[in-house]
């Protein structure tokens, strides 16, 4: 059963079986399709939410990530399918992550509830089930990874999970966003009226003197940098300006009164960059901080809306969850992924 901090996220934006790929900045109600689906693995205490473009380079959406913390690569310019995307970023996390939940971007409104269901799970591949259809996101353990990249035959992903050696779980959950498609036109009314329903906590950790020591994005920044080895890499990864990035571990260390990041210039490799043991020090505890206040405020959100997510509608509870091994009747993994 993997926990929030071994589990990665990836939304992967690329080209479908229907064709062209979905515009990740489509707006669902008042956000971008991405951003519904970053703020519930956030929410669920996923601590790296990874978005894959499949093709060229996307400034709009270099743009939106800079502010939300999520790291964006590229796949190579002439890999536009969704599914050179899912390998692209599996190869990206293979190192550090045990888990990854994978979706496309066109299945936005599924609720953190329901990220942290799968969490629960001991099966190495889940998906989750909602009126008998299968949806996303995907849970895949890291034994599955190499399978997955090592996949060269046709069916995309869907394919490649069928003849993956561990059986497949589907998590039972009263959560329809799982199955409804932006791009389907019953399924994007539906959409309109879920966004607008939708009430949750939003649970972000700034800690500050007279200047802002560590955020969000400096924490991504941070980790990003003991990952690559690179503030250069870094801050690309985050779709952040080079001098913005210097810019933020300055005043990180300013505010926190001594040196987090050990630079050493030049040398015919350009130079490195790691944490210093204070560095390291200062993350695990914000992040224990942030995954307790977290807790907190889903319990006192509970305690003051008890209607739950969903105005209007009870709070699913464990029994109304159950896992089940049994194939439901359809599926809407949509792009081969």
């Amino acid at each position: 059963m993997p926990l929030a901090a071994e589990c990665a996220a990836m939304i992967v934006c690329g080209a479908t079986h229907r064709g062209e790929a979905f515009n990740p900045l489509h707006k669902v109600g008042y956000l971008p399709a991405i951003q519904w689906q970053i703020r519930a693995f956030k929410d669920a205490g996923l601590p790296m939410v990874l978005l894959v473009l499949c093709g060229p380079r996307n400034r709009a959406v270099e743009k939106l990530v800079t502010r939300l913390g999520v790291v964006l690569i590229y796949t190579q310019v002439t890999e536009t399918d969704m599914f050179s995307g899912v390998k692209r970023g599996l190869t990206y996390l293979e190192d550090q992550y045990g888990w990854v939940m994978i979706t496309p971007p066109d299945i936005p409104l599924f609720s953190q509830n329901t990220v942290r269901q799968l969490l629960k799970t001991d099966a190495a591949v889940a998906n989750p089930v909602c009126q008998g259809k299968s949806g996303h996101p995907l849970l895949l353990a890291r034994d599955c990874f190499k399978q997955i990249e090592a996949y060269q035959g046709g069916g995309g992903l869907r394919k490649a999970l069928d003849l993956l050696s561990q059986p497949r779980a589907y998590i039972e959950v009263s959560d329809r966003g799982i199955i409804l498609d932006v791009e389907d036109e019953n399924g994007s009314l539906m959409l309109q009226r879920l966004n607008r329903q939708q009430l949750h906590p939003e649970v972000q950790l700034t800690l500050a003197t007279g200047l802002v020591m560590m955020n969000p994005q400096s924490r991504q920044l941070l980790s990003l940098i003991d990952w690559t080895g690179s503030v250069r890499t870094a801050s690309t990864q985050m779709g952040m300006s080079y001098s913005k990035a210097w810019q933020l571990l300055q005043q990180a260390e300013e505010a926190y009164g001594q040196k987090l990041v050990d630079r050493q210039r030049g040398g015919s490799s350009g130079g490195r960059a790691s944490l210093l043991p204070a560095a390291k020090n200062l993350l695990r505890r914000y992040d224990l901080l942030e995954e307790k206040l977290r807790e907190a405020g889903q319990e006192l959100f509970n305690q003051i809306f008890p209607e739950g997510w969903e105005q209007g509608a009870p709070q699913p509870t464990q029994s109304d969850l159950s896992v089940t091994n049994t194939q439901p009747a359809e599926s809407v993994e949509t792009g081969q992924a």
